[in-house]
C-alpha cells in the first residue's frame, strides 16, 4: 500500500481549489457589476440596476460587454481590463492506446471510485505523444499582486495547429474543483489492480503548482494527469480542435468566464462562442432583451 502522504497531497490540493474558486468568484462579480449596486446575478432579492426588461439599443459599455478592436463583442463580460490571461507549457502526457479519459479529480482518491466513475473518452487514433498547456488566468488581487487561477487546460499533438473548434461537449462534474485525465491502460490498472483502500496517484506536485503529472503503471512517460480547475465544485466542458484536414489535434477543458478570443488566438472559434457574440451584439442592437439586471439574456 503507497504511502498516506498521497492523500494528504489530496487534500492539499482540494483546499486549494476551493479556496481559488472563492478568489475567482469574488473578482467575477466585482467585474460583473453593471450600475450603481455591486450585487450579483444571483442576488434575486433587489436587481442591481432600476432597469426593467427592455429591447433598445444600449451602448456595450452600458451593458458591461467587451469589444475587440473592430468592434465585435467579446462572449463573456469579463473583459481585458479585469484580468489578463497566459499560456504555458506544463509537461507531456504519453497515452498508450490513444485513448484517455476525462474523469473528476476526486476520482482518483481510490480505484474503486474510478471504476464507477463519469468520464469522457478522447481518441486521437494512433497518437500516443502530447503537450499539456495551461491557460492561467490572472485577475488582480490584494495591492496587486496577481493570483492566477486555472482558465484551461489545453491537451495538443506537437507541432500542430487547430483551425476549427468544435462545440462544447460536459467532460465531467466535480465535487472538490479537480479535474483529471487518465490513460485508458492507467484507469484499467487503477481499476484492477489496487486494493480498495490505496490511494491511485503516485507522484508529487509539479513546481509547486496545483497540478500532479504521474506515472501510474511504471511504463515510460506520464500518463495521469491532476489540476484544479479554477473554479471549484461543478460541471466543465471540452471542446476538439481539428486541423485544416478536419484531423483532431487537440483539446481543451474550459471554464467559460473569460472572453475565448481574448485566451485562446488559434482556430476559429467554437459555434457556442460565435453564438453568445452574435446575441450580445443583438442587446447593443436594440433586437434582444435586456434583463433587470442589465445582461442580456
Amino acid at each position: 500500500m503507497r504511502p498516506s502522504k498521497w492523500l494528504l497531497a489530496i487534500g492539499a490540493l482540494i483546499l486549494l481549489s476551493l479556496m481559488a474558486a472563492a478568489c475567482v468568484g469574488a473578482d467575477a462579480e466585482v467585474a460583473d457589476s453593471v450600475g450603481d449596486t455591486e450585487l450579483g446575478p444571483d442576488d434575486t432579492e433587489v436587481p442591481r440596476t432600476t432597469m426593467v426588461p427592455t429591447m433598445r439599443p444600449s451602448s456595450a459599455e452600458e451593458l458591461g460587454i467587451a469589444l475587440d478592436e473592430t468592434g465585435r463583442p467579446y462572449d463573456n463580460y469579463v473583459g481585458p481590463q479585469a484580468t489578463t490571461t497566459e499560456e504555458r507549457l506544463l509537461g507531456r502526457l504519453t497515452i498508450d492506446r490513444s485513448r484517455f479519459y476525462l474523469i473528476a479529480g476526486e476520482s482518483f482518491l481510490s480505484p474503486s471510485v474510478i471504476a464507477s466513475a463519469d468520464k469522457t473518452t478522447i481518441n486521437f487514433r494512433g497518437e500516443t505523444e502530447f503537450d499539456v498547456r495551461v491557460i492561467w488566468q490572472r485577475p488582480a488581487g490584494p495591492d496587486d499582486e496577481p493570483v492566477e487561477t486555472v482558465l484551461g487546460v489545453r491537451v495538443e499533438l506537437r507541432d500542430t495547429s487547430v483551425a476549427q473548434w468544435g462545440p462544447f461537449e460536459d467532460a465531467y462534474t466535480t465535487e472538490t474543483g479537480l479535474g483529471g485525465i487518465i490513460s485508458r491502460t492507467s484507469f484499467e490498472y487503477g481499476r484492477d489492480l489496487l486494493e480498495p483502500e490505496e490511494p491511485v496517484l503516485s507522484d508529487g506536485l509539479i513546481e509547486g503548482r496545483s497540478f500532479l503529472l504521474a506515472d501510474l503503471t511504471g511504463e515510460p512517460g506520464r500518463d495521469l494527469l491532476l489540476f484544479e480547475n479554477g473554479s471549484g465544485p461543478g460541471s466543465y466542458s471540452y471542446t476538439e480542435g481539428f486541423d485544416e484536414d478536419g484531423r483532431l489535434v487537440a483539446i481543451m477543458i474550459w471554464h467559460a468566464r473569460y472572453p475565448w478570443r481574448l485566451a485562446v488566438p488559434d482556430g476559429e472559434p467554437p459555434q457556442d462562442v460565435v453564438d453568445r457574440e452574435t446575441e450580445l451584439q443583438a442587446c447593443i442592437d436594440g433586437t434582444r432583451t435586456i434583463d433587470r439586471w442589465g445582461r442580456c439574456t
